[in-house]
């Protein structure tokens, strides 16, 4: 009768497993089997799903009970892991759509007509005309993916597109050639550029990569002969080229279920150097230099994010 008495208190014991936790389990059982000192094995729980019931005196119906009451257990551990106490899993990608400007030097090619012609000594400048006569600024749209591993490293594979145009009273241009007689000068009146980036961090914070960079460059070229404008067309350039990028991006500011606006600030160093124009005078062009587009400075985005 003892023993019987024994095996049911075992069993309501394990049949409360929702309330009380593995230990506790472990515990209690390891005290009712104490008790019996009729010569009972001694019962052992090994691990959170394996169990081994030793007591060759119990029936097998009652180790069967207790196996299946033990299943349960871990099944209700498990659910309660997989439910709403398991942390979110973050999206392991984002998208990108948003604005981009760049402020960036503009020599060689890209200084205007004054600091070609006029100015002689940079104390001539203040800071205000030293930022407009050898900067320029580019606005741009800019498309990116954004992807993480499970290591908490990203990459990011981006696309942007830039524009510049210059005013009627601050041209860029270059001087190239002139021999005594006869020169060639090129004035640039808009600027378009393409760029494919990839880069890498490992905090998905801190970004370094490369930029492969196309550009377009619509301009007028004068030819003089003995200074005298002897003919005037409009001439395109193409350029191709790279930059270094290190970037850092902040927080959200703003966040919407799976929307969030934030924004990042970049340092690129690169350019472009000219492979292709339909001047006209293309050979003189060609032996003397290739237009160089800089890209050089500080780069300023705002994006809308999709997760």
């Amino acid at each position: 009768m003892k023993r019987l008495l024994t095996l049911f208190l075992v069993i309501g014991v394990l049949g409360i497993y929702g309330q009380i936790t593995e230990a506790e389990i472990q515990a209690e059982a390891d005290t009712i089997i104490q008790t019996d000192t009729i010569g009972t094995e001694n019962l052992q729980i090994e691990g959170d799903t394996a169990s081994s019931i030793k007591d060759s005196l119990f029936t097998e119906e009652s180790k069967k009970y207790q196996q299946e009451i033990i299943e349960k257990k871990d099944s209700s551990i498990s659910c309660c892991l997989s439910g709403k106490n398991q942390p979110e899993q973050k999206s392991k990608w984002s998208f990108g759509i948003g604005y981009v400007g760049s402020y960036n030097s503009a020599i060689p090619d890209m200084l205007t007509d004054y600091v070609l012609y006029q100015v002689e000594w940079f104390g001539e400048l203040s800071l205000n005309d030293w930022l407009r006569l050898y900067n320029y600024w580019i606005n741009g749209l800019e498309l990116s993916y954004l992807w993480r591993l499970e290591n908490k490293n990203c990459f990011e594979l981006n696309f942007s597109t830039g524009y510049f145009l210059a005013g009627y009273t601050d041209n860029k241009g270059i001087y190239s050639y002139y021999d005594g007689v006869n020169s060639l000068e090129y004035k640039t009146k808009s600027l378009s550029n393409y760029s494919l980036g990839l880069l890498y961090s490992k905090n998905c914070k801190y970004f370094m990569g490369v930029d492969i960079i196309y550009s377009s460059i619509e301009g007028e070229e004068v030819y003089h002969l003995n200074r005298v404008v002897i003919d005037t067309v409009e001439v395109n350039r193409k350029g191709i080229g790279v930059g270094f990028v290190g970037k850092m991006r902040f927080t959200p500011f703003l966040q919407y279920k799976k929307m969030s606006l934030s924004s990042y600030m970049s340092l690129k160093i690169g350019g472009s150097i000219e492979v292709w124009n339909d001047s006209p005078w293309k050979d003189i062009w060609q032996n003397n230099r290739k237009y160089i587009t800089n890209y050089t400075g500080v780069n300023f985005g705002i994006q809308i994010n999709w997760r």
